[in-house]
């Protein structure tokens, strides 16, 4: 699974520290996700998507779309954009290794349910 995260121009796809508070979301819900995939072959990964809304509706625009069709398209172009960068350069992707904290056998049903991602998010 690849998940976009909004990397700011100061910010690394490796280093916590430098999110924004939607860099932050992304991380937590992308743990929540590594951690409810933990006892499969799923694999998660963090790859930079700076720019792929604006490409998106560049994109849109220049091949004749109305303002109301690129608002409606722009996300699902954007997602295809980043999972595009995924395959042009695995490399350039950030594996999402399991938190300790969510890696409770009995945590999984929660994480699951969504309890601990919501909790993730609140908290940021």
């Amino acid at each position: 699974m690849v998940i976009g995260l909004p990397v700011t121009l100061a910010g690394s796809l490796r280093r916590r520290q430098t999110d924004s508070q939607q860099g932050r979301r992304c991380r937590n819900f992308a743990d929540a996700v590594a951690a409810a995939a933990s006892s499969t072959s799923l694999t998660v990964f963090l790859i930079d998507e700076r720019g792929t809304t604006m490409e998106a509706e560049n994109m849109l625009y220049a091949s004749g779309g109305r303002h109301e069709d690129v608002k409606r398209k722009k996300d699902s172009i954007a997602a295809a954009l980043i999972l595009s960068a995924y395959f042009a350069d695995p490399s350039a992707a950030a594996k999402v290794g399991v938190p300790k904290i969510l890696r409770g056998a009995g945590q999984r049903k929660d994480i699951l349910q969504g309890e601990i991602l919501n909790k993730s998010i609140e908290t940021g």
